[in-house]
């Protein structure tokens, strides 16, 4: 929680609605964050929603529907596919020529949280170490 806010804290910096928008998903979410002795598959299912990647992915499909309310459901999930491709591509593209930071900020700083509070949830307090 700590790294998350220090995070947040140097995005704030630069780009203050970016680090409110991720700040408004990940706190509220994070503060209930607890290692489980039995984990369900919704809470799984829960924490891998929230991972970068499919977060974006859950974005454009939600905004594909609203922009496009005629077209049929298949048409748009093949439309919303190839809007995550090209975007993630055009992410890259602008990191690498025009210097735009949000492809590293998410690379270098989401994912690697969201694999920490991930690590975290999927702990069992109940393992001991063994004293040889």
């Amino acid at each position: 929680m700590l790294e998350l806010a220090t995070l947040l804290l140097a995005v704030g910096m630069y780009n203050f609605s970016m680090a409110f928008l991720i700040g408004s998903i990940y706190i509220p979410l994070s503060t209930f964050l607890t290692p489980k002795n039995r984990l369900t598959r919704g809470s799984r299912l829960f924490w891998l929603l929230l991972q970068p990647l499919v977060l974006f992915s859950i974005c454009i499909i939600i905004s594909s529907f609203i922009y496009f309310p005629e077209e049929t459901t298949s048409t748009i999930l093949k439309r919303s596919y190839t809007a995550i491709k090209a975007s993630i591509t055009y992410g890259v593209v602008d990191s690498m020529i025009y210097g735009n930071w949000a492809f590293n900020m998410i690379t270098a700083i989401l994912v690697p949280n969201w694999l920490l509070f991930w690590i975290v949830y999927n702990t069992n307090p109940e393992i001991k170490c063994k004293n040889d």
